[in-house]
């Protein structure tokens, strides 16, 4: 009889949410719109993944006195001071451990951006936490305080001054156990254990994450799904006009705003095996929850096509054990791009970018992020019009000629980046170890005359193609 109940219970749990399809459907606010645009910010791209990361933070706990107790948390990225940022709080490894130390001393600051940055310690005394037990255990401290809220998630993130909080995406639930609706935050001090609910809207500016990554692949997966209602869904169902989000590669990042976004590419709905290119992609801001659908895609790979062509490409084959990480769609100079961190292991070894014409993909490929670009501008101006990419202002190769105000070297993994000023230039001029030449810019001075070959697509710092001193001995 209670197998029988069991049974009973999880067939009413799989099928009972389909007889409210339109509500879980109308969760989703989608505003839809026709054209491509570029909605993701690549001046602060993330170039770091998680295992990067987590080398990284390894290394800092290392440093750490008694770091044999401890262990990395999480790693989530924010806002912090308008860079993206991984925070990780340094947990307590296992429940003895946690007695000896009585509290852990801080959490880890890993920048996304930077490659070559290592993780900073930022210490403090954090007793309550998610590795914690009994009445220091974070989730517990929550359920105490706010009993009838369902907890979706929470991650660690520091104020304006630094101060590390604990923030809980917390709600209810539509109906039963699905649906899950935000209702705000709590902030929880992981010092005192003094906690503070905020209705949504109504949090700290500088949270960045009231919708977790988990929350808002749920709302795309309803709105996607349920679009014609549950019997669009049924055994014999048409599953008419159903869009599938790709929640293998659900991707965070930045909008120009510095607003945390989740980008998502759609695919249809096939009854055997997986479309190879997109219909769509979603944009899902984290904060507000606003949900923007970008119809406007035609003849674009799906982010893991994206990536095989990256594998498959001629600069990674010929290099045992690199492999191209998951990518983020961007609509960069007009052209669908993925841009992909390649690693060896948790090293960074360059960015592959991938042109995502599905008629005719292209990748390139850079050691550091201004020579992928620098390749991904000459790519897109040999393309044309063949592949229906119109070169815009900018993509035709430009002499600067001047006398060098500045220059100064940056020693980044993949070699040094020289950087320079260019007298009567308000650009900030960079040239990087992939440019031929290069002996020449090593040899260079302030006041010596120079003439840049340069493709100018509005960017702060402007990778330089050809590079000429015009004072340094013939050779």
């Amino acid at each position: 009889m209670l197998g029988i109940a069991l049974i009973v219970a999880w067939v009413i749990m799989l099928f009972y949410p389909l007889t409210f399809a339109e509500k879980l459907h109308d969760l989703a606010k989608v505003d839809k719109k026709n054209k491509l645009e570029e909605v993701q910010d690549i001046k602060t791209m993330p170039l770091v993944t998680v295992k990067m990361a987590d080398a990284k933070g390894d290394a800092a706990i290392n440093k750490i006195a008694n770091a044999s107790y401890f262990t990395e948390g999480e790693y989530r990225l924010t806002n912090i001071n308008g860079e993206l940022t991984y925070t990780s709080p340094i947990e307590m490894d296992g429940f003895f451990k946690a007695g000896k130390a009585e509290y852990t001393p801080g959490y880890n600051l890993i920048s996304a951006i930077s490659t070559d940055k290592g993780a900073s310690t930022v210490k403090g005394k954090m007793l309550y936490a998610p590795s914690q037990y009994l009445d220091y255990d974070l989730e517990r401290t929550i359920r105490k305080k706010y009993p009838k809220k369902i907890i979706n998630d929470s991650y660690l993130e520091p104020n304006e001054d630094g101060k590390p909080f604990f923030v809980a995406s917390v709600g209810h639930y539509l109906k039963y156990r699905s649906g899950s609706v935000v209702d705000g935050v709590v902030l929880v001090n992981p010092e005192t254990g003094d906690t503070k609910y905020y209705p949504l809207g109504k949090e700290p500016k500088w949270v960045d994450r009231t919708f977790t990554l988990e929350t808002a692949l749920e709302y795309w997966t309803y709105w996607g799904k349920y679009v014609h209602g549950w019997k669009n869904q049924s055994l014999i169902g048409a599953k008419k006009d159903v869009l599938i989000p790709n929640e293998d590669n659900m991707q965070v990042t930045f909008n120009e705003k510095g607003e945390l976004i989740y980008v998502v590419d759609f695919t249809r709905a096939k009854s055997k095996g997986n479309s190879k290119t997109l219909v769509g992609y979603g944009v899902f801001n984290a904060k507000t929850g606003e949900m923007t659908y970008y119809k406007g895609v035609t003849s674009v790979l799906t982010g893991k096509e994206a990536k095989s062509n990256a594998n498959a490409s001629e600069f990674l084959s010929k290099y045992p054990g690199w492999k191209a990480t998951n990518g983020i769609f961007y609509t960069i100079y007009g052209a669908p791009t993925y841009v992909i961190p390649v690693t060896k292991g948790s090293k960074f070894q360059g960015i592959a970018i991938v042109y995502a014409n599905s008629d005719n993909p292209q990748v390139v490929f850079g050691k550091t992020k201004d020579e992928a670009f620098r390749n991904y501008k000459k790519l897109i101006a040999s393309l044309g019009k063949v592949s229906g990419v119109t070169p815009q202002k900018g993509f035709e190769l430009k002499e600067i000629k001047g006398k060098v105000t500045r220059i100064n070297d940056a020693n980044l993994s993949n070699g040094y980046v020289f950087y320079l000023i260019v007298e009567g230039n308000a650009k900030r001029f960079s040239v990087d170890p992939g440019v031929s030449a290069l002996s020449d810019i090593v040899l260079t001075n302030v006041g010596d005359r120079v003439v840049l070959k340069v493709m100018d697509m509005d960017e702060e710092v402007v990778p330089v193609d050809q590079f000429t001193n015009l004072d340094l001995p013939k050779k």
